[in-house]
């Protein structure tokens, strides 16, 4: 430590009393206030000096005041009606669907839905004449639409929005704008308790529930069979308490289920339809006539999806002006394309998928290169081995 104090204070070009010396006075401007720290004494943490408060000065003589400038809104206005559309358009549709969910009665429809060990099926309970079911596509869980969807089960929904036209002398469209919407399906059903399936399995006869559920008869069981066609024939005997036609879940209702927390739940029927292409439908159909079953059970398409037009309004009177807006909304609805039988499934034709084509190419990197170098190498090396073999052959000849 002596030594080192020593060398330091040997080194004589560091001035530590530079600090002390007064500096070269700063020229202030006229009128510009400077802002200096505040300093504490030491010894009794009293500040040295005292806050300066500023006055806000007026820009007299420092020249001209400026003017107001009216900033451009109008124009913004008349530029940006279209501002917000897509996403007032998603809002109207979330409340069309919701609106259906809240107030079109599916309870009552001549269907139910069955829960087996592999799958989820769509029954008729009763006969349905064509035309005789409406399932529709309510989301009351995401409750939003999208601009476009990979989902294979995906549905769009067209949205027309129209302004009223007063004058129809003056050539102007009603069509203001036309979108196209996609509704993700969604389906989360209860958990069944460990009971409820062993008293599902104790109807049966010919089986667990783990085989198709092309009949109720065959594969739910003749009790359940009987049980749902006597709800079915008595409807006005199974109404609820709030008058919605008959209950869901006529086969299972005494089951005891676990309930996810939160309204986890959505069970629409729409979502639960199975969707099935003429190969696999044909394979199905081939497998079952392997097992012997009746003609009049094998499975077929019996649905599909049409569109139902429906309307929502935005009225009003503002200053003898009328901000009118009308949207219109194709909704698709599941319906029967022929009569059902009492416990045929419900099975809509669907396309198969194809592969999107990659148009671009992947481009070449530095690990292409590497590979093609690679190749390169060998072929050269193949080629003098082959070269020294065919020397060695000639020499052996001479």
């Amino acid at each position: 430590m002596v030594q080192a104090s020593r060398q330091s204070s040997s080194i004589d070009w560091i001035d530590l009393t530079a600090s002390a010396k007064p500096g070269p006075a700063v020229a202030e401007a006229p009128g510009v206030d400077h802002v200096r720290i505040m300093e504490m004494d030491e010894s009794t943490g009293k500040p040295k000096a005292s806050q300066v408060e500023f006055e806000d000065r007026d820009r007299q003589g420092q020249g001209e005041e400026l003017k107001p400038v009216g900033l451009p809104w109008r124009d913004w206005i008349v530029d940006n009606k279209v501002l917000g559309c897509v996403e007032s358009d998603k809002a109207a549709t979330v409340v069309c669907m919701h609106s259906i969910h809240e107030n079109f009665d599916v309870v009552s429809q001549q269907i139910d839905v069955l829960l087996t060990d592999t799958r989820i099926s769509v029954v008729a309970l009763a006969a349905v004449a064509e035309k005789g079911l409406r399932l529709p596509p309510c989301i009351p869980k995401q409750s939003r639409v999208l601009d476009a969807s990979e989902h294979p089960c995906a549905v769009s929904e067209l949205v027309q929005v129209k302004r009223p036209v007063l004058d129809l002398s003056e050539k102007t469209q009603p069509n203001i704008r036309t979108s196209t919407f996609f509704l993700n399906p969604e389906f989360t059903h209860p958990k069944p308790t460990d009971e409820a399936f062993q008293a599902n399995r104790s109807w049966q006869k010919v089986g667990p529930l783990a085989t198709p559920l092309w009949s109720m008869e065959k594969h739910v069981g003749p009790l359940a069979a009987e049980s749902a066609g006597a709800a079915a024939k008595q409807k006005d005997g199974t109404m609820t308490s709030d008058g919605h036609g008959l209950q869901p879940g006529l086969f299972c209702r005494d089951h005891q289920w676990i309930w996810g927390l939160g309204s986890a739940e959505t069970m629409h029927p729409f979502w639960a339809v199975r969707r099935l292409s003429n190969y696999q439908l044909l394979k199905e159909v081939a497998l079952l006539k392997e097992k012997a079953t009746d003609d009049k059970l094998l499975p077929r398409f019996n649905c599909e999806m049409i569109g139902e037009r429906l309307a929502q309004c935005s009225l009003g009177v503002l200053e003898s002006k009328m901000p009118t807006c009308t949207r219109i909304f194709d909704v698709p609805f599941i319906t029967n394309i022929c009569a059902l039988r009492e416990g045929e499934e419900l099975i809509m034709e669907v396309g198969c998928r194809k592969k999107a084509k990659q148009d671009d190419k992947r481009k070449r990197d530095f690990r292409d290169q590497l590979v093609d170098d690679a190749k390169d190498e060998k072929k050269t090396q193949a080629k003098k081995q082959q070269t020294g073999r065919s020397g060695d052959a000639q020499g052996r000849i001479r």
